[in-house]
């Protein structure tokens, strides 16, 4: 289902990807029509990603509403599949992803425009984004939660600890996908929590010698969902974590490295929470439980992975 796009090379392909949130793929999509950008500029390509509910439906309608807007259906489950054939559909020399349950400002697309005249070399590029509240948190909810400001300056990021986040990230399309494109083991799939893919693609790329920037002016809101207020969902989030992160960062754990994180959680933990003063109770503990709940999760994955080499012995 497509619409035609104008003739000539497009710079920016924007890409959402979407799995039953037919409602907030709505809001997404009325953010990327409403974009300042000269229409015709961009294109805006959506990915169904095995959807159950009306999502056809709401693509085929925001398809028909809006030219240069088209919709592909990706049957491998999984959101790193269903980026990388954006990727591959896309006639833009770069490739812009925002989730579905994100809204762009009206200049998003714009502020890409204006950054690629100065800085056409850049490999990867992404912005800031701000919480969207879908109820009003409890009093305990870590108030830095569902937002990422890394200050006012445009940075040079070293992908070691500064990365840019999956709800607002531009790549070269050529690049990414003589890398491989994101990695379909992690990320998203289906009801299972997995992190990384983004991650693990901006360290390939910093190891091939590609600068990645952080532009403060390029920005989203992002929705922080009712369920991901919840105390144990988050402990689950950092658990996925930690599960991940050996493939992640491409460094695999042993038992004893395993251990000893989880030996150094609980001293964190302990002395995390007898040094707690004012702070709500609740919100001291998920911080505290952070490291740790990590190092299990680490812990989890090391154990399947032997596992798995021992029943192909």
């Amino acid at each position: 289902m497509s619409n035609p796009v104008l003739p000539g090379k497009l710079l920016i392909s924007v890409v959402v990807c979407t799995r039953n949130r037919s409602a907030l793929l709505r809001n997404c999509l009325r953010s990327l029509a409403k974009q300042s950008a000269p229409h015709g500029s961009f294109e805006v390509l959506i990915v169904n990603n095995c959807s159950t509910d009306d999502t056809a439906q709401v693509i085929e309608e925001m398809v028909a509403a809006n030219g240069g807007f088209r919709s592909f259906t990706e049957n491998e489950l999984g959101l790193s599949f269903a980026r990388n054939r954006g990727a591959c559909e896309a006639l833009g020399e770069f490739v812009a992803y925002i989730d579905d349950d994100a809204e762009a400002l009206p200049d998003w697309v714009a502020q890409m425009q204006s950054f690629l005249a100065r800085s056409s070399s850049v490999a990867a590029f992404g912005g800031p984004y701000q919480a969207i509240l879908a109820v009003t948190p409890p009093a305990w909810f870590p108030p830095e939660y569902g937002t990422l400001d890394l200050g006012e300056r445009e940075l040079s990021l070293d992908a070691k600890e500064q990365f840019l986040t999956g709800t607002n990230m531009v790549f070269h399309r050529e690049t990414i996908l003589q890398l491989g494109g994101f990695s379909t083991n992690l990320g998203m799939k289906g009801g299972r929590i997995s992190y990384g893919e983004e991650t693990r693609l901006q360290i390939d790329l910093k190891r091939q010698g590609h600068e990645i920037f952080y532009l403060p002016t390029l920005r989203v809101k992002h929705l922080v969902a009712q369920e991901k207020m919840e105390f144990f969902w988050l402990l689950k989030s950092i658990y996925s974590v930690g599960r991940c992160s050996s493939q992640t960062f491409d460094t695999p754990r042993t038992l004893f490295s395993c251990c000893a994180g989880i030996c150094f959680g609980i001293v964190y933990a302990l002395r995390t929470l007898a040094g707690a003063r004012k702070t709500p109770l609740r919100r001291n503990l998920y911080y505290s439980l952070k490291p740790l709940v990590s190092e299990l999760g680490a812990l989890h994955q090391h154990l399947l992975r032997n596992r798995n080499e021992a029943s192909h012995l």
